[in-house]
């Protein structure tokens, strides 16, 4: 079986789930560029983050533990890294499906 190399150009929001005791990195096209790395096709993702300590976190996990080019990600100082708060209700149910924790495979 031969591989090939392709690769996908993604326009991607890198944000952060933001749960009462965990921050979870996330967006929805960030999740496709992840789930990618098996198909044999590099993402190369067209983003920005903030200089800031969630954006210096994001760029780490993309860089060091997924292995991706953040070439394309610009660093901002104007805004601030995207997050969403999560809250839970009493039975710990939230309205993001599907479940950060489930997808993230925890």
């Amino acid at each position: 079986m031969s591989t090939t190399n392709s690769k996908c150009l993604l326009t991607c929001e890198i944000l952060w789930d933001c749960f009462p005791d965990v921050e979870l990195l996330g967006g929805a096209t960030l999740n496709v560029a992840y789930h990618m790395n098996p198909l044999d096709t590099e993402p190369v993702i067209l983003s920005s983050v903030s200089n800031d300590r969630l954006g210096e976190k994001a760029l780490n996990i993309i860089q060091t533990q997924w292995h991706f080019s953040t070439d394309y990600v610009r660093v901002l100082d104007e805004v601030g890294t995207g997050k969403i708060k999560v809250t839970l209700d009493v039975y710990e149910m939230n309205s993001i499906w599907p479940q950060p924790r489930q997808a993230a495979g925890l």
